[in-house]
């Protein structure tokens, strides 16, 4: 029992990989948020950016709706 103890404690006490792992935990509590909300909101995203990208359409092709043919 003592053997599992000192092992125990030698495994708390390595920090050897803490800042990469702290890394790894500050990115992965910043991608988690990023990935639930496109998740839930994707479709919402893609309407929105799609109404905006045709209303600049239609504004600089002077309302043709085609860039190709003003």
């Amino acid at each position: 029992m003592s053997g599992l103890k000192e092992k125990i404690r030698r495994f708390h006490g390595d920090e050897s990989g803490a800042p990469e792992m702290s890394t790894v935990m500050i990115v992965a509590l910043i991608a988690i948020p990023l990935v639930i909300a496109l998740i839930l909101f994707g479709k919402k995203i893609y309407q929105w950016f799609q109404g905006g990208i045709t209303e600049l359409d239609g504004q600089s092709s002077g309302g043709s709706g085609d860039p190709g043919h003003s």
